[in-house]
């Protein structure tokens, strides 16, 4: 069952999920990271398309209760979302983390 995505990206991440299962992945794990892509969109109050340097920088932050292989996932998943939208056309920041617009 797919995950109801609710942020500015919601559009994005369900098409993106819907990608990855055409293209032959089962994407659970990804989809889970996806959501906590999106909540952190709701909590941040993005307002616009355009993944930002802040933003990335919440994103990439170690936190006390994970291992570098976890944090790893979650920043190759933004990376990964991050090129997705740039091939729409849309802004993006992208790990390595050099502007691209």
């Amino acid at each position: 069952m797919s995950r109801i995505f609710s942020s500015i990206y919601r559009v994005q991440l369900a098409k993106f999920c819907d990608w990855k299962r055409k293209a032959g992945y089962k994407y659970r794990h990804g989809e889970y990271l996806l959501g906590k892509i999106d909540t952190l969109a709701i909590e941040r109050n993005e307002s616009s398309i355009g993944i930002t340097e802040e933003f990335v920088g919440e994103w990439i932050k170690k936190r006390s209760n994970e291992c570098e292989l976890y944090r790893y996932q979650r920043v190759v998943i933004l990376r990964e979302f991050s090129i997705y939208l740039v091939t729409r056309g849309l802004p993006h920041l992208s790990p390595g983390f050099q502007k691209n617009h």
